[in-house]
């Protein structure tokens, strides 16, 4: 699924306006009938919870995060065309915004919980 829109395009965009609504369809479809779900914008970060409508509102005010591109937080699972391919040099990419590993590691230790959730006990 292409998820370009989300730093290549801003609020009011026929683009990101199309992946808005790709998101929301996706993030409904793996609610599992929550009435409110994490918010991606940039100002909330998915730490807060909000309905559908606050979502809409505020993608359009504050933009969608654009460190967020695998959608862990609504239901994706992780799989390989998320975690990156190895580097040779941490300079090999350009263009790194920081907060992109963290949210790979985070997709990476959930799996990992998911898969078994003893390996987080102390």
């Amino acid at each position: 699924m292409d998820r370009s829109w989300i730093r290549n395009s801003k609020p009011g965009d026929r683009e990101y306006d199309a992946g808005v609504r790709q998101f929301i369809n996706f993030a409904v479809k793996n609610s599992e009938g929550c009435e409110k779900l994490p918010c991606p914008c940039h100002k909330c970060h998915n730490l807060l919870h909000k309905r559908v409508d606050e979502i809409l509102n505020h993608l359009t005010k504050f933009a969608f995060d654009n460190t967020y591109t695998c959608w862990i937080w609504h239901g994706e699972k992780m799989d390989e065309t998320h975690v990156g391919k190895p580097k040779n040099s941490v300079f090999e990419e350009e263009n790194v915004v920081e907060g992109d590993n963290l949210e790979d590691m985070l997709c990476v230790a959930q799996d990992e919980f998911n898969d078994d959730p003893s390996k987080f006990e102390e």
